[in-house]
């Protein structure tokens, strides 16, 4: 009622040029609400921003609104994630509330507003404990106010449930003198992806962990039931070794060093490129399929003749080294490049077929002298 009352009392006057030192800079209140302004979760060891949607209690139902203050929902979440979570105090005005740490840890302690401030809590709770595991900063104070950016930070908050299934959380408050209506998270989790293992805590709680650096998983684990109830993992769901022939492992990322070279991102199969191991670039940016410009197919080791793979730029065999690709610059050049070709291809032909015309024309003649010396000879023996 009170809030109710001030709301009707402050309606209609407007203060200007007025500065406060914390909050209220038209007229002094307690803070009213909270507001979400951003999330991170953690990915390949980074905390990157994380979409949701977050509907004040204006935006909620009327049977919502009365047991409700706001609704987070987060899609798509992986279970095991640490959560970064930053809200806004502000009053009825819609301001933030701005205070330092200094005035909170070395103020005088009869100070009321200093009191009003040591009061400030944000707890996140479990509505059924058996779906949902909670680890980490779950309750933060005045103690966790970020003063540069005016905000209260869950700085790590680890949320563990099962993969593909929706539950719910709350994140009690106390801004004022009395205790506000909870805020209600709503959270998908996704399925455990390629690059990932899983770790089993109870039947209904399993966490998806990234392989970790120097390890690999190319499947998606699978989470089977058995009889009993209970959840077991696939034997394909384990973290592999990085193997002597990559630079580099983690998650489903292998990458491998120069020289080498496998058919896709999904085979574990890798193959030194024998013949010409500067061909197989992986590590190389402007590479495509670990094949360096110009360079195709098994261990790079055909020529992009076609632009297929290089965007309309064609390539050859040079004649310079073997297993090595020339891109062909203009039509001139291609054709003066495919006479040559044929030419010397018809060239080789005809070497070959002189040459053996010219062994068989040798051997007729050799033929010849040997049978006309024969007659001679037979002819000799008859006379005598």
């Amino acid at each position: 009622m009170r809030d109710l009352e001030m709301k009707k009392l402050f309606q209609n006057l407007n203060v200007q040029n007025n500065t406060a030192q914390f909050y209220g800079q038209q007229y002094a209140t307690f803070l009213q609400k909270i507001y979400i302004s951003q999330i991170f979760s953690d990915s390949n060891s980074t905390f990157q921003e994380l979409p949701y949607k977050f509907l004040t209690q204006n935006e909620l139902s009327l049977e919502e609104q009365a047991i409700y203050s706001g609704k987070l929902q987060i899609q798509n979440l992986r279970s095991g994630s640490l959560l970064q979570i930053q809200l806004f105090g502000m009053d009825s005005s819609s301001d933030f509330i701005k205070f330092s740490q200094d005035f909170v840890k070395n103020g005088n302690n009869s100070n009321q507003i200093q009191q009003e401030l040591l009061q400030y809590y944000f707890k996140i709770e479990n509505i059924d404990k058996s779906q949902i595991l909670l680890n980490g900063e779950t309750l933060i104070t005045s103690d966790q106010y970020n003063s540069t950016n005016y905000q209260f930070i869950f700085k790590e908050v680890q949320i563990t449930s099962y993969p593909q299934k929706d539950t719910q959380l709350l994140i009690n408050y106390q801004i004022n003198n009395k205790q506000s209506l909870p805020i209600l998270v709503q959270i998908h989790f996704r399925n455990c992806l390629v690059g990932e293992t899983v770790k089993v805590f109870s039947p209904n709680i399993i966490s998806c962990t990234l392989c970790p650096s120097g390890s690999y998983l190319l499947s998606a684990p699978q989470i089977s039931q058995n009889n009993s109830n209970n959840q077991y993992v696939e034997e394909n769901s384990q973290c592999q070794k990085c193997p002597d022939s990559a630079e580099q492992c983690q998650g489903s990322e292998i990458i491998l060093k120069d020289g080498y070279w496998r058919s896709n991102i999904n085979s574990s199969e890798i193959i030194f490129c024998e013949n010409n191991p500067d061909n197989c670039q992986s590590k190389d940016n402007k590479s495509i399929n670990g094949c360096i410009l110009g360079s195709i197919g098994p261990l790079c080791e055909e020529c992009d003749t076609q632009g297929v793979v290089w965007k309309n730029k064609q390539f050859t065999r040079s004649f310079k080294e073997d297993y090595t690709c020339e891109q062909c610059n203009t039509m001139k050049y291609q054709t003066i490049f495919i006479i040559s070709y044929a030419f010397i291809l018809f060239y080789q032909r005809l070497i070959k077929l002189v040459s053996e015309n010219s062994k068989q024309l040798l051997a007729n003649s050799f033929l010849s002298y040997i049978f006309q010396n024969l007659a001679t000879s037979i002819i000799h023996l008859q006379l005598y």
